[in-house]
């Protein structure tokens, strides 16, 4: 697994756990400016390692068997 990839799966962890906190706080003050920067930077590092198609579609099922290999707690139904 290259750098990149690393890299973009650590960004869309970030951004798993900030849906979460968010889901527990969703009024807190910044909770939409966290979740747009996350989203945002996991975007970015998904398109650089490849994951979208040329049709602007995220490969879902290779994104989630890569997280669930990577970080053990990843649970894509929470």
């Amino acid at each position: 697994m290259d750098e990149t990839l690393k890299a973009a799966l650590k960004a869309y962890y970030r951004l798993w756990k900030a849906l979460q906190v968010a889901a527990a706080e969703p009024h807190h003050p910044e909770t939409e400016d966290r979740l747009r920067s996350v989203g945002r930077d996991a975007n970015s590092r998904l398109r650089e390692a490849g994951l979208f198609d040329e049709d602007g579609r995220l490969d879902e099922k290779r994104l989630t068997t890569l997280m669930i290999a990577q970080f053990p707690d990843y649970d894509p139904s929470l």
